[in-house]
């Protein structure tokens, strides 16, 4: 809008990223010569460098900005977590596809609260910020030219044991390579410096979590710690608080990452500084909340407190952080964090469809089967058809995630997904609305079609049944004029036994968009039946933009069954179901 415009501005921009950089659509980084603010982000504060996330590998282009606001309402006000906003990129006039813009991570006031430091000082009592990277050795192997690394022991050796949520193909092992996000100005003392601390941090949390010895750091060595527990110990070494707001984050999103790049720590050694380890500045999210490969598919089991990811596999694993945990777990359930999460990107789906629909015009081969991706993406996610499908997936899977670890940390509270009630297993509670494939394809490719004729319905309130044979409508009649005020169509069914059916409803599509259950109230067998399926809008003759959509799975009993469709105020023409039956 008007109120963001910056003019004409001298800057730069570089694509970002390690091996995604080979992407057809890249993502970017900017420098401004200027500080500038964008779109108001960060309360308006203006900085130079700023980022555009790609999203190609998350179809929902959601996951990002999802794990962000998760982020930013979990951790502590000192932790910098990215603001965002959704905007299109134009290079050269040419379109670019929808983009993630967000705030570049570095180490300065507004953003990485670390003090920011004297490119020409050998001072080595400052702030340090460092990410925890496999790429390290690639760096290394620049010299002065690539960003400063080190190297941490690990001694006593921790021993990592995969378990089966975890990518195996990345993470065999604790990666023990860091490199400086810090401009860091004597590489040949600050680097020895905050490796030593590094080194010293990892042996105390060792010995507090693993051994119950307890030490602490004096004059840059370990000494013996006179405090008589490990919670106790830590505290003086670690941000207690940002290990605890990290590992639940790291819980929900399951990053196949966790252990292996993209994952901040910093140290403020400086004179005001808190002298303790705190995790910060949570990262690159497109892989997260159940896109990929072997991470945790169905969202149950835990998994950061079995990652490759060190600092958390060492604490998670103690009582007292357990309790720290559901502590704080169970004050974000009161505060509706997570449904909070879930209403956020409903909104963006609905707020920006023809966005989404407009990158995937620019970007078609990202949509679904993609072989930039698919080594790393789920078989459901290459079926995909859609960012609504993308974003359903995202929605179902992340409530089945939440539900599973309320049985963990909470006390028991119904589920997150509206209408579903309490889930006391860990596990889906079945029906239509539980982490359910978006694509259908292949369950009514080997099911029985049955299609049931909304003229041949029973039929109650304001109706009226037209002929047409001119928009092929199935048997050339449909319903029209179902009034709000008591306007139903009820279908009925025999079944031979028991089992599934995916329900698809023939209908007309309206100029405006609406979830299915914004046209009408359904029942199955007297049951409310719950379903995110949403009829998209169109640009042509309102009532007349025949369509159909999988509203979803439904339990049929044996014998009759009653599908009952009543109207609603925003109701359509109907034209039939289609019941794909399990044989």
């Amino acid at each position: 809008s008007i109120d963001h415009e910056i003019g004409e501005q001298v800057g730069y921009m570089k694509v970002r990223g390690n091996f995604t950089t080979d992407y057809e659509k890249k993502g970017f980084r900017i420098k401004f010569e200027n500080k500038q603010n964008l779109f108001g982000l960060n309360g308006g504060k203006k900085f130079s460098k700023w980022v555009l996330f790609a999203d190609v590998k998350d179809n929902s282009m959601l996951r990002n900005a999802m794990s962000f606001y998760l982020a930013d309402k979990i951790t502590g006000e000192n932790i910098f977590v990215s603001d965002f906003t959704p905007v299109h990129v134009y290079i050269n006039n040419q379109y670019w596809g929808l983009y993630l813009l967000g705030e570049q991570k570095e180490q300065q006031s507004g953003r990485i609260q670390i003090p920011k430091i004297d490119k020409t000082s050998s001072d080595t009592a400052i702030g340090y910020t460092f990410e925890l990277d496999k790429y390290a050795p690639l760096e290394a192997a620049k010299g002065e030219d690539g960003d400063p690394t080190f190297t941490v022991n690990y001694s006593p050796k921790l021993t990592y044991k995969p378990h089966e949520g975890e990518n195996r193909y990345e993470c065999n092992d604790f990666t023990n390579t860091y490199t400086m996000l810090t401009d860091i100005g004597d590489r040949t003392t600050q680097l020895p410096y905050i490796k030593n601390r590094v080194d010293l941090a990892y042996k105390i949390i060792y010995n507090a979590t693993k051994q119950n010895k307890f030490y602490e750091i004096q004059d840059e060595a370990l000494v013996a710690s006179t405090a008589t527990t490990a919670e106790e110990c830590l505290a003086k070494t670690i941000d207690i608080d940002s290990f605890v707001d990290f590992y639940i984050l790291n819980e929900i999103v399951c990053d196949p990452d966790i252990g292996y790049s993209s994952f901040y720590l910093t140290y403020d050694l400086s004179p005001s500084g808190s002298h303790k380890l705190r995790m910060d500045c949570p990262w690159d999210f497109d892989t997260t909340l159940g896109v990929r490969k072997g991470t945790l598919e169905d969202a149950q089991g835990l998994y950061a407190s079995k990652s490759s990811n060190v600092w958390l596999n060492m604490v998670s694993n103690t009582n007292w952080f357990k309790e720290k945990v559901k502590t704080k777990w169970n004050q974000l359930r009161e505060n509706k964090i997570f449904e909070k999460a879930m209403n956020m990107i409903e909104d963006f789906s609905i707020n920006y469809v023809n966005d989404y629909k407009q990158n995937f015009q620019k970007w078609s081969k990202t949509l679904g089967s993609n072989p930039e991706t698919n080594h790393e993406t789920r078989d459901i996610v290459q079926r995909l058809k859609s960012e609504r499908q993308a974003e359903q997936l995202l929605y179902h899977w992340f409530a089945d995630r939440i539900d599973y670890l309320e049985t963990q940390f909470g006390n028991n509270r119904d589920s997150v997904l509206p209408g579903k009630g309490a889930n006391t297993s860990g596990g889906s509670t079945g029906g239509s609305t539980s982490n359910e494939p978006v694509d259908f394809t292949e369950f009514k490719a080997a099911a029985t079609k049955v299609r049931l004729e909304a003229e041949s319905a029973i039929r109650e309130g304001a109706n009226t049944v037209k002929e047409n044979t001119a928009e092929g409508i199935s048997g050339n009649k449909y319903v029209s004029g179902l009034n709000p005020n008591g306007g139903s169509v009820s279908f009925s069914y025999t079944a031979a036994k028991s089992g599934e059916a995916v329900l698809t409803v023939g209908l007309s599509a309206r100029q405006t968009r609406y979830k299915l259950t914004d046209l009408f109230d359904i029942t199955v067998n007297g049951i409310a039946y719950s379903t995110e399926t949403v009829v998209e809008g169109g640009s042509g003759t309102d009532f007349h933009m025949w369509t159909e959509v999988d509203a979803g799975k439904i339990n049929l009993v044996a014998g009759n069954n009653t599908i009952v469709f009543t109207a609603k105020a925003n109701s359509t023409n109907f034209d039939y179901i289609d019941l794909f039956v399990a044989k």
